[in-house]
């Protein structure tokens, strides 16, 4: 049985396929943090989604049928072994296409997407917590995410790589 996962990216749609996974690997603590830099190998945060690990995290581990094995979140690993996120249609829609071609609706549409983005920012108080959905479908602190002064959009950590070209 082979397990796969999707997961939409502003320029494509990656998917990995896994022999196997496993849900609770080991916990992420400090001791679990020194061993692995001592190695060389920062896991940090989930190889999937960019989940910044905190102590006490439960962390999964899937070996991909090609590449090294991956360090996987809980909620990762879980969504690998039900099947859920595991071809483009089961992805939620995301951020609407904008292209020199797109009619009125597809530009308000992605107007309407940008307003209800930055809503949080604009009627919270700055010093509380609260999350912004990338085009990526995650959910982030606002301060780890990017913005494009272009477009407007925020982007997480990889989006962000991937639009911005870093």
């Amino acid at each position: 049985m082979t397990l796969k996962i999707c997961r939409r990216i502003p320029a494509r749609i990656k998917t990995m396929e896994f022999n196997w996974c496993k849900k609770d690997w080991s916990t992420y603590t400090e001791r679990f943090k020194a061993i692995r830099d001592k190695c060389g190998t920062k896991l940090d945060h989930c190889d999937w989604c960019g989940h910044k690990f905190v102590f006490g995290d439960r962390v999964g581990l899937a070996q991909p049928t090609k590449g090294r094995n991956q360090v996987l979140c809980t909620g990762c690993a879980e969504d690998i072994l039900t099947g859920r996120r595991a071809t483009v249609d089961q992805l939620p829609d995301v951020l609407p296409g904008y292209a020199r071609t797109s009619t009125k609706e597809q530009r308000a549409d992605l107007e309407a997407w940008r307003k209800e983005q930055i809503a949080p920012v604009l009627n919270a108080d700055p010093l509380t917590k609260f999350k912004l959905t990338c085009g990526c479908s995650n959910r982030f602190d606002w301060w780890e995410m990017y913005r494009c002064i272009y477009c407007g959009v925020f982007y997480c950590k990889t989006c962000a790589k991937v639009h911005f070209g870093w």
